[in-house]
């Protein structure tokens, strides 16, 4: 008896540290944005909380993989003009991209943020099939650049 205590103390110990993990990562997230005044920000692994003074635009993860972890996301703040381009893959739900358009200096700027994992749940080729064909297409649109976070 006395050793399935400290089994159950252990798990929730563990519990505890990564819950105050993904707290501090959440603080640190934060403190970054305020330090550096930081226009946008693009997560990976992540999962979705409000932070003040900025948008939220995110992608969650297809359910259907039932991997651990969040989807990706950008923090823009409220003042930049930003809008979702493209926020899914009709071909393939689980690959997990998406693009934003945001006006700088009067320049219209393409942002993507692409989340890669390790051991996909798709062909690599189809990745990179897809990013092209939407690269092509936004860049036939006159923007003047385009960005990647991967």
């Amino acid at each position: 008896m006395a050793n399935r205590w400290v089994t159950c103390q252990c798990i929730l110990s563990m519990q505890q540290v990564l819950l105050n993990l993904m707290q501090f990562s959440y603080c640190f997230l934060i403190l970054l944005l305020i330090i550096y005044n930081i226009h946008i920000a693009l997560v990976a692994e992540t999962w979705f909380v409000s932070i003040d003074n900025y948008t939220l635009f995110h992608l969650d993860r297809n359910p259907t993989q039932k991997r651990k972890g969040g989807g990706i996301c950008f923090y823009v703040r409220k003042d930049v003009k930003c809008s979702i381009i493209k926020h899914h893959n009709i071909t393939d739900p689980n690959l997990e991209y998406m693009f934003i358009s945001c006006e700088f200096a009067s320049t219209a700027h393409i942002i993507a943020c692409i989340y890669h994992p390790p051991k996909p749940h798709y062909d690599t080729g189809l990745l990179v099939y897809e990013l092209s064909a939407d690269l092509d297409n936004l860049l036939s649109t006159n923007c003047d650049s385009v960005y990647f976070n991967r």
